[in-house]
């Protein structure tokens, strides 16, 4: 699964560090309580066109937005509580250096 960085830049889920994949998990909720906007439609020429945008919420949108996709990853590496375990550590030693 491929995962858009802010700045535009496209990375494997799988290449991400496990303070990325975590903050990506909670941008996702985040945004599936906001909406997510999505939109379609068709041109068929002559000025006439049928476009359409809804928001999504919840659970559709977390499917929108390749959530399921970064839990997969996430319990691959031992599951998010396990994560944010690893991190806390990881941050406790940087701040022992």
């Amino acid at each position: 699964m491929i995962w858009e960085t802010r700045d535009g830049r496209e990375i494997e889920v799988k290449d991400m560090t496990n303070s990325h994949l975590v903050n990506a998990i909670k941008y996702c909720k985040k945004r599936a309580k906001e909406g997510v906007e999505i939109g379609g439609g068709q041109y068929y020429g002559e000025g006439e066109e049928d476009f359409w945008i809804d928001t999504l919420f919840g659970k559709e949108a977390l499917s929108i937005i390749g959530y399921y996709g970064l839990l997969r990853e996430a319990r691959r590496r031992g599951g998010v509580k396990a994560l944010k375990l690893i991190i806390d550590k990881e941050k406790a030693f940087e701040y022992q250096k």
